[in-house]
């Protein structure tokens, strides 16, 4: 009943009940059991040397924090939506910056990303110090101005572009079915090669009924070969007659070929080689004796 004044007899006992108008009906005020008010706060214009601390319960929306100094804001399972301006940050822990739209002016440590992305789309990395490994990168640029490359594994292609080294080295390596091998030069930085496994070539015919005017052999293709000889050796129904052996040249197959070298000659049972001492696309070796007829065995023998 109002106005009425509350008695006891114990003052132990002595308890009243407090209400709170909320504009249309009143209501009472409630505490938690150790009789702290259970207060929602609307609006706070604003809190000066005081803390805010929220230990169970949500800050729906705020709209301006000027500075925080020597805290820390802990947002475990929810999103602060945007943040307009940032000063700086000194580390984050567990947890993930996404700035949609906005800019990180300056980011001066990031010690490592673990199964994530940075995405330039329209901006530069001004720099890096020192980048572990870079797994792909697709559709962009890296320009490095000031600082080192310090291992490439692979590189699939450059397209319309260019690799300068002003002040480096390019170590260039080959494979050799197994691994890759460093490729030597010499102290002028010529290219050392070793040659091994040459390719080569054996052939060998009969020339029979050797005439006074001369029998001519096979017509050789020599052009490919770097070092070749003709072997002729006088076949034993042969002995006793003196048979000549010359070279000839010729720049197309059925041009006039043309004597050149010296002549050698070969005696009784002996056998000769010769070697050409010019240059032609095309040889064949000819043949005669000066008194009868004979027969020789002749071997070609090239290499490239």
């Amino acid at each position: 009943m109002s106005n009425n004044i509350v008695f006891q007899h114990s003052a132990g006992e002595l308890k009243s009940a407090v209400y709170g108008y909320d504009g249309s009906q009143y209501r009472p005020i409630k505490t938690n059991s150790n009789g702290d008010l259970n207060v929602s706060i609307q609006e706070v214009d604003s809190i000066t040397s005081g803390t805010v601390q929220v230990s169970k319960g949500t800050l729906t929306a705020v709209e301006e924090i000027d500075s925080i100094t020597n805290g820390t804001i802990h947002v475990s399972s929810g999103t602060l939506s945007e943040i307009e301006e940032v000063g700086s940050v000194s580390s984050v822990t567990g947890g993930t910056v996404q700035v949609s739209k906005g800019t990180l002016t300056a980011v001066e440590e990031i010690d490592s990303i673990t199964n994530g992305t940075i995405h330039v789309s329209s901006g530069t990395l001004s720099e890096i110090e020192e980048v572990g490994s870079v797994s792909s990168i697709t559709g962009g640029t890296v320009q490095v101005s000031k600082g080192t490359l310090t291992t490439i594994e692979k590189i699939d292609s450059i397209t319309n572009g260019t690799v300068h080294v002003s002040t480096g080295t390019v170590l260039t390596q080959g494979f050799d079915g197994i691994s890759n091998q460093s490729i030597k030069v010499d102290t002028n930085g010529q290219l050392m090669v070793g040659l091994y496994d040459r390719e080569f070539t054996e052939m060998s015919e009969t020339i029979a009924d050797i005439s006074t005017t001369g029998t001519f052999g096979t017509v050789i293709d020599t052009s490919k070969y770097q070092d070749y000889s003709w072997y002729i050796n006088r076949l034993s129904s042969s002995t006793g007659d003196t048979i000549n052996v010359q070279l000839a040249v010729a720049p197309t197959p059925t041009a006039n070929y043309a004597l050149i070298g010296g002549m050698g000659t070969v005696i009784g049972e002996t056998a000769q080689v010769i070697t050409n001492e010019y240059y032609f696309h095309y040889t064949k070796l000819k043949v005669w004796t000066p008194s009868r007829t004979a027969t020789v065995q002749v071997w070609f023998n090239g290499r490239y």
